[in-house]
């Protein structure tokens, strides 16, 4: 191999790790981003919903109101028992009887984590609610990662035809 092909692989190779390292870092950045933004929005609805939960003498949950789902209809509520009794839905989910995140309803402290429920991706906070240090129940507020995703894989792409696309530039000029 000539040193002039040397030389054209060695600065397309070295395009090309500058690149990954720059779109490593945006593609997390983004990914961050909108992640914190997904989970704000969650912490507000849950914030937004305790502040109008009570609890009868007997014990009971009872949800007083919760939010308008007009404005946030991409957000999911359920409000279990401790006895694992789906005491409240919103009505944008009132067919699903299971759990939006199993694993969350034995949250002790809030909880973000991503869930699967039939073919959807959600993002979910798990908040457990007590009265007096005793727990009686479980909040749990999410929200589909549909369009964080798409955006993720959008973003993927274009990293990906720029860095071919700058290798192949760099390797030109390198020739």
């Amino acid at each position: 191999m000539s040193l002039r092909t040397r030389l054209t692989v060695l600065y397309a190779f070295v395009a090309g790790a500058i690149l990954l390292f720059f779109g490593i870092a945006i593609y997390g950045l983004v990914k961050v981003m909108l992640v914190d933004q997904m989970d704000l929005a969650l912490d507000q609805t849950a914030r937004q919903i305790i502040s109008s939960t009570s609890v009868n003498s007997v014990g009971d949950l009872e949800v007083i109101e919760l939010p308008s789902l007009d404005v946030t209809s991409t957000i999911f509520v359920q409000v279990w028992d401790e006895n694992m009794t789906l005491k409240v839905t919103s009505p944008n989910i009132s067919r699903l009887k299971s759990p939006l995140d199993s694993t969350g309803l034995r949250a002790i402290q809030p909880a973000f984590r991503d869930s699967q429920v039939n073919q959807a991706s959600l993002r979910v906070l798990s908040v457990p609610l007590e009265v007096a240090g005793k727990r009686v129940g479980v909040l749990q507020v999410s929200q589909n990662r549909y369009f964080i995703d798409l955006t993720l894989r959008s973003l993927l792409l274009v990293l990906g035809g720029a860095a071919v696309l700058f290798m192949s530039i760099a390797a030109i000029a390198g020739w």
